[in-house]
């Protein structure tokens, strides 16, 4: 068991290397602590086992860095695979399917109560605006909770990717139906305006929207730890 003087002699280190993403800075200090404890000389001290050890394993404080670069890129794809399988799941597996035949028939039902647009514009709202307020707010907290608390680091890649997919929808929407609008029209377009003129898509757009809320919100659940290997 590592003192409280040689723990914060590891998060000098770290702080020396720049190191403030929350997922790697955690990852590496656990691999320091555990090698250190570890150590195959007892009288050896934080700062000369990291030089002895540590570094020479991973290449210096730039093959730190590079393999910080490394595991940004490989959790990147993890939180895309992820939001990719989170979403088939709701058309293709058992029983999240359930989820998705419950959203169609509340849409159903709702929009021969109500007036349908406006149900339309309730679900565009739900579906893609509130993901972008969650995941903002989350970013925003998290920060706030790291200066509050004196944390080492200052921001979550996981938060911020998240944040990335929850406008990443409405970017792509956005720019591929003003594409087609300025094809086959005068140029104006908004999302709404666009479906509109489509009522029949009202009710499968709608779930397609809610279920990617639902998407964003369950990645904040999940853990995406990346094994701390050299590269």
């Amino acid at each position: 068991m590592i003192q409280q003087n040689e723990k914060t002699q590891i998060q000098n280190y770290l702080n020396r290397v720049i190191i403030n993403e929350m997922e790697f800075y955690e990852e590496l200090y656990d691999h320091i602590a555990t090698s250190y404890e570890n150590r195959a000389t007892e009288n050896q001290s934080v700062k000369e086992h990291i030089a002895a050890v540590v570094e020479p394993d991973f290449g210096g404080i730039e093959g730190i860095r590079k393999i910080k670069n490394a595991h940004a890129r490989q959790r990147r794809r993890m939180i895309t695979r992820k939001a990719l399988t989170l979403f088939t799941g709701y058309f293709l597996r058992w029983p999240a399917v359930l989820i998705t035949c419950l959203l169609i028939l509340l849409l159903y039902i709702a929009q021969n109560i109500w007036d349908s647009y406006q149900v339309f514009e309730i679900v565009t709202i739900l579906g893609m605006v509130t993901p972008c307020i969650i995941s903002q707010y989350g970013r925003w907290k998290f920060k706030q909770n790291c200066k509050k608390y004196h944390k080492p680091y200052s921001f979550s890649q996981v938060n911020n990717q998240v944040y990335l997919l929850s406008i990443s929808f409405i970017a792509v929407l956005q720019g591929l139906l003003a594409i087609i609008s300025r094809i086959f029209s005068d140029g104006s377009y908004s999302f709404l305006s666009f479906f509109q003129q489509y009522p029949m898509l009202y009710i499968p757009m709608g779930t397609l929207l809610l279920i990617y809320g639902m998407v964003c919100l369950q990645l904040f659940k999940e853990n995406f730890k990346v094994k701390l290997l050299p590269v």
